[in-house]
């Protein structure tokens, strides 16, 4: 559950801020919570239909091979119980890859049709979902929004096996004492605990060798899982599930120091190092074009980042890439993203994560709620100091427009164009008017595209701005 944030709300007159008051909120317990950091898919394979092409399976044998290797080179890469397949870019999936479980699986590599799993909506009880998972032969489900595929479920991601606190181990502890008060059935305190413990079992036998993990062990596995949550099963929604929800369109700000974690995407794919190097550059192929991905990380066998694969102006670069930490601080991140711009067609910065996987900060996330409004709170007070400093200096009335000396505001109702434009002493700490006046303009997009949701953010804009409020700041006394 997130701490109690503040949501604050844009009002884009004179470009200034009207904060909202403090609002105090727990999310509702959702399947988000134990589903896929958003939806990645890669290209099914596409039988050669032309002329001079085959229908016979044997014929295509040889290319079908190929394309196993290149699936199970992305699921391996990114450690993947499962992947969805689509025969266009960005489309709707058909069918499903998933690995080996055990030994009753004959292939390393899986392909079921979609509609052998579940697929529940996002408003559905996460207790269904976990009997579904752990039911279905394939031990898939998929979470969608009025129709539309949006994240998988699999053991691997109920068991969140990096996470020191996972969100399933506390939810069955919740839900198996919710059960317990609403029906006066006396429940053992661990028995969601034991069963947590079954699932993550089940998720390391996916990780071993699976030709070495008995079909009937894991089967039996799932069973026991099944049997000591079977009391849960008729309570869909309990106290916990139905938590007070957050006011439709508010938006969240996080109070405090802010790390690159707050605001960076907690997922990026790769694709592994392998003996063949066309399936490496296949695996890559598939994914940026089932995605309309631009750059995709490059893996040692081991799974450590060696490079950085990046599309520019058409064609494949490897470059170097370096492994930022997630707790460092949101003003390095976004200047050192905003150098980058114009130097690579996507800039991206790449973050190891402390449970394992990378994630990723590019325009897209510095175009996030927890950045913008950082930024915009960094806007704000310098604007107050900078009106107070005028205040200070015996300053009562601006002028309206700087080039007209008759028509004056007062200072407490002037704008920070109004302010900057006043005294010729901003104009030189900027350094010009050229970077006043884009200071200005940068906050006007800030607010009327950025926040709302209408516009990306000026990387290179951000660089300037971050300057332009630290020389403004240093001539200011404190």
């Amino acid at each position: 559950m997130l701490e109690p944030e503040y949501y604050v709300r844009i009002v884009a007159t004179e470009f200034r801020i009207i904060y909202e008051g403090r609002q105090e909120w727990s999310i509702m317990a959702g399947i988000w919570d134990i589903s896929s950091e958003g939806l990645f898919l890669a290209m099914d394979f596409k039988w050669d239909d032309s002329d001079g092409g085959s229908d016979s399976i044997v014929d295509q044998g040889e290319p079908r091979l190929h394309w196993n290797k290149v699936i199970l080179n992305i699921l391996e890469a990114n450690d993947f119980d499962a992947i969805p397949l689509v025969s266009e870019p960005k489309g709707r999936p058909s069918r499903i890859a998933r690995r080996r479980y055990h030994d009753g699986d004959l292939e390393d590599l899986f392909v079921l049709g979609i509609e052998e799993v579940d697929l529940f909506e996002s408003t559905d009880s996460i207790i269904d979902v976990v009997f579904s998972v752990l039911s279905n032969e394939h031990h898939i489900a998929l979470v969608g929004r009025e129709g539309k595929i949006e994240a998988i479920v699999t053991l691997h991601t109920l068991a969140s096996p990096g996470s020191k606190a996972p969100f399933l181990k506390s939810f069955l502890d919740q839900k198996v004492a919710d059960v317990a008060e609403l029906t006066g059935e006396e429940l053992h305190a661990d028995l969601g605990r034991r069963a947590f413990e079954g699932i993550r079992n089940l998720a390391s036998l996916v990780d071993s060798d699976r030709t070495k993990v008995s079909d009937r062990d894991f089967t039996q596995g799932a069973i026991d899982v099944l049997t000591l949550l079977q009391p849960l099963k008729e309570h869909s929604n309990t106290a916990f599930d139905l938590g007070s929800i957050a006011p439709k369109g508010s938006r969240r700000v996080v109070v405090g120091d802010i790390v690159a974690s707050d605001f960076m995407k907690p997922f990026m794919v790769g694709v592994r190092q392998d003996e063949s190097q066309k399936v490496t550059e296949d695996a890559r192929d598939g994914l940026s074009q089932a995605n309309d991905f631009s750059n995709i990380l490059c893996l040692s066998p081991e799974g450590n980042p060696e490079g950085m694969f990046r599309l520019f102006e058409g064609s494949w670069e490897l470059d170097e890439v370096g492994l930022n930490h997630p707790g460092q601080g949101i003003e390095p991140v976004l200047r050192q993203l905003s150098k980058m711009e114009g130097r690579v067609d996507h800039p991206v910065i790449v973050l190891g994560k402390r449970d394992g996987g990378f994630g990723i900060i590019a325009r897209e996330e510095a175009s996030s709620d927890v950045p913008a409004f950082w930024m915009l709170k960094r806007l704000a007070v310098v604007e107050n100091r900078c009106r107070d400093w005028l205040i200070s200096q015996g300053v009562e009335e601006v002028r309206f427009r700087h080039w007209d000396e008759e028509d004056m505001v007062p200072i407490q109702k002037a704008s920070f164009g109004q302010i900057l434009h006043h005294d010729a002493v901003f104009r030189k700490a900027l350094r010009g008017r050229g970077n006043l006046n884009s200071l200005l303009s940068f906050r006007n997009e800030l607010v009327h595209k950025v926040v709302a949701e209408t516009s990306l953010v000026d990387l290179s804009g951000i660089g300037r701005t971050l300057s332009s409020i630290e020389r403004l700041n240093r001539i200011i006394p404190s």
